[in-house]
């Protein structure tokens, strides 16, 4: 029997604390036991079990380090992702694209449960898209042209998309800034609107948490200052007012209030202007 040079301790798995137990002992034969001496008491140890000499019936199990419960992972602060694009394309008769549905997203890296639920809530947007009376419209009315022959030249084509870009991604959070663009044989509408989730609890972020004050105050200071003549021809304040909450995403310490085409009056194409944010 060999001695080590080292003292035997144990992590409680109460306190955290660290235990010493005495000179530990190995055998040659049986590396897996250990006789160790705490006072005058001689303990057999294996990796599971710890008894006094000559009294198996009062063994005690103790937990080895590695089976202790794991300490909480650091939280996250950015994540890595790689772009998706989800798509259904209709083609005439000769193969060309005449009609696109498409949906641009980020999948997010990592196997905490907060990535998870982003991934998920953003999989579940993109699903809701996919299958939403816009992305039917445009199915219906590219088969329809495609029959009748009703593009206006050869390189008309009607789509209903989503194209994303990453705008933050540090402190815990992800922003997405997401573009619409809709186009069936008449105007072609554009707007934005954005998602935004903290990475380490999943939870979709509200206007609330990026902008600190009187909210709502801050944001109609902001659209009379970027949007002075359309106080004079649509009277936005009133749409601005009547809102429980925003579209935005997060962008070089700016968070961008985003609305849709003609809810400022602005015709097809959408609204989006800044108000100084929470996060840099």
């Amino acid at each position: 029997m060999k001695q080590q040079n080292r003292l035997c301790e144990k992590v409680s798995p109460h306190s955290g604390c660290f235990i010493r137990f005495g000179r530990i002992w190995k055998t040659a034969a049986a590396p897996a036991l250990c006789i160790v001496f705490l006072g005058a008491s001689l303990i057999y140890h294996t990796p599971d079990t710890v008894r006094a000499a000559g009294t198996a019936d009062t063994a005690v199990r103790i937990e080895e380090p590695a089976a202790l419960s794991k300490p909480e992972s650091e939280a996250i602060n950015a994540a890595e992702y790689t772009m998706k694009t989800e798509k259904a394309e209709y083609k005439d008769s000769s193969g060309k694209v005449r009609g696109i549905v498409s949906f641009e997203y980020p999948q997010f890296k990592g196997t905490s449960k907060g990535i998870a639920k982003v991934n998920q809530k953003i999989e579940k947007q993109r699903d809701k898209f996919m299958n939403s009376d816009d992305a039917k419209s445009i199915k219906e009315s590219t088969e329809r042209a495609i029959q009748n022959n009703g593009f206006y030249d050869e390189y008309d084509k009607y789509f209903c998309q989503r194209f994303c870009k990453v705008t933050y991604n540090k402190d815990g959070i992800v922003s997405l800034s997401m573009l619409r663009e809709w186009y069936g044989g008449g105007i072609h509408n554009s707007s934005e609107y954005g998602l935004n989730y903290n990475l380490n609890t999943g939870k979709k972020l509200t206007i609330q948490d990026v902008i600190s004050g009187n909210v709502k105050k801050k944001i109609l200071k902001a659209l009379k200052k970027q949007m002075p003549e359309a106080e004079i021809f649509y009277n936005p304040s009133d749409v601005v007012k009547s809102r429980k909450d925003y579209e935005f995403y997060l962008k070089d310490g700016m968070v961008y209030l985003c609305f849709d085409s003609y809810e400022l009056g602005q015709g097809g194409r959408g609204v989006t202007f800044a108000v100084k944010g929470k996060y840099k």
